[in-house]
């Protein structure tokens, strides 16, 4: 069985969040962070890469 491992990374600001994956062909991209954003991350990123888990640590105060 082989199996291709993709992580991707998150970081989330205020006004928005930034996107990044190793493992996979993608360049980093940057979404809004509000609802219909988040969508489109899912849409245009998770998905396509199979991503199945997303874990953030939340850092601010």
């Amino acid at each position: 069985m082989s199996f291709i491992s993709v992580v991707v990374g998150i970081d989330v600001a205020k006004a928005h969040t930034d996107v990044s994956a190793l493992g996979a062909k993608f360049d980093a991209q940057r979404f809004d962070n509000e609802a219909e954003a988040h969508s489109a991350l899912a849409a245009a990123v998770l998905k396509p890469l199979g991503v199945t888990l997303v874990v953030m640590e939340a850092t601010g105060g």
